[in-house]
């Protein structure tokens, strides 16, 4: 048996006549060195009747020697920022140290800003935090309630006399016509929209 014995349809490649020299090399550099297959090598390693080498190194990143120090002192996406190493890893750092990093806690003064359950949406939160309004506010007339009708079937929005936006003007566009507020009015009742 000298692992070149056929499977199925196809012969196996041959073992070369300078492997047995070097079959107690690592795996992963004789892979390399005769640009073979893990199980072409393992084969090959079992045909000389050698024990197969060490596997390959291993890329992961140990657990850094200051780690205690640091996670006393900064919570886990400062430790990926210092450490330039990803969640995961620092997550297992963590696991593997049974060293637990601080809590993150906002800067006094911020609060995410997310829309509310209770209503107001954005809006009330970006108000409640101080910032400033982002739309011009306006007394919600006959006119805008019909335009918001109006736009189940295209495009309503305020402009100038003519036709271009304006969130404060005093016209209306609807698709190509630019009506007044009693035209927006009177188009949207034409449209029978309750």
């Amino acid at each position: 048996m000298n692992g070149t014995e056929p499977v199925g349809q196809y012969a196996l490649r041959p073992m070369p006549d300078a492997f047995e020299a070097v079959a107690a090399m690592p795996v992963y550099k004789l892979m390399r060195m005769f640009r073979a297959r893990r199980e072409t090598i393992q084969r090959w390693v079992r045909a000389c009747g050698i024990e197969p080498g060490p596997r390959a190194p291993s890329n992961k990143r140990l657990v850094p020697d200051d780690f205690a120090e640091r996670a006393a002192e900064m919570h886990r996406t400062a430790l990926c920022d210092h450490y330039n190493a990803d969640d995961s890893i620092v997550r297992r750092w963590v696991i593997e140290s049974g060293i637990e990093p601080i809590a993150y806690a906002p800067p006094p003064g911020q609060r995410k800003l997310r829309a509310s359950r209770t209503g107001g949406g954005m809006r009330a939160n970006l108000k409640a935090v101080g910032a400033i309004n982002l739309a011009t506010v306006r007394n919600w007339s006959d006119a805008d309630d019909a335009a918001a009708k109006l736009r189940k079937f295209g495009p309503v929005h305020r402009c100038d006399e003519q036709g271009r936006f304006d969130i404060a003007g005093h016209f209306w566009r609807a698709g190509w016509a630019i009506l007044t507020d009693a035209e927006i009015i009177e188009r949207a009742n034409r449209r029978r929209v309750a």
